[in-house]
């Protein structure tokens, strides 16, 4: 017996994974780091103002752009690394073909909330195709714009995640 035989069902042993959900996985952890930096922002925000008695125009503003794409990003990477919050408890009460079962409905419900989101945020993003949005403010950044490409840009990869997964598990 090879050494891939004997390990198969090691519990601590990583799934594999495909590009896609590399992919999901990578722009997650990149994103992530926007957490500290958005920290480190308003902490400097809070500094100027209350220190130096001199309130930036674009911490916030930046701030906001970089939690907002960190949030965007990080829902496709906890799809791919199965890490969503799930009822276990009810899950545990049932049998094992039943719980196949709520796995099978409640990834549907995933791809039909992932459609969703990535039909609903290109009904956004697509008006940028005529001129894109600014907000208006001091620094006048292109944040609105990069959040409403992002958005369905963010649910198709879900949805794909999804659909992957629901493919693995009626393959069982």
């Amino acid at each position: 017996m090879s050494q891939r035989q004997a390990q198969p069902d090691v519990p601590d042993s990583p799934p594999a994974r495909g590009t896609v959900e590399r992919l999901a996985i990578s722009l997650g952890d990149y994103a992530s780091l926007a957490f500290p930096l958005a920290f480190v922002l308003t902490v400097w925000e809070i500094v100027a103002r209350a220190v130096f008695n001199s309130p930036t125009i674009w911490t916030l503003e930046i701030a906001l752009l970089v939690s907002g794409i960190a949030y965007i990003l990080v829902g496709p990477q906890t799809t791919a690394l199965k890490s969503h919050i799930s009822i276990d408890l009810m899950l545990k009460a049932v049998s094992d073909q039943t719980r196949s079962v709520l796995e099978v409905v409640g990834s549907v419900a995933s791809i039909v909330f992932g459609a969703v989101i990535t039909y609903s945020g290109w009904r956004l993003a697509s008006p940028l195709l005529d001129g894109l949005e600014r907000t208006g403010s001091a620094l006048d950044s292109l944040a609105p714009s990069v959040i409403k490409v992002l958005i369905p840009l963010a649910g198709l990869l879900w949805t794909v995640l999804e659909a992957m997964r629901l493919g693995r598990m009626l393959r069982k």
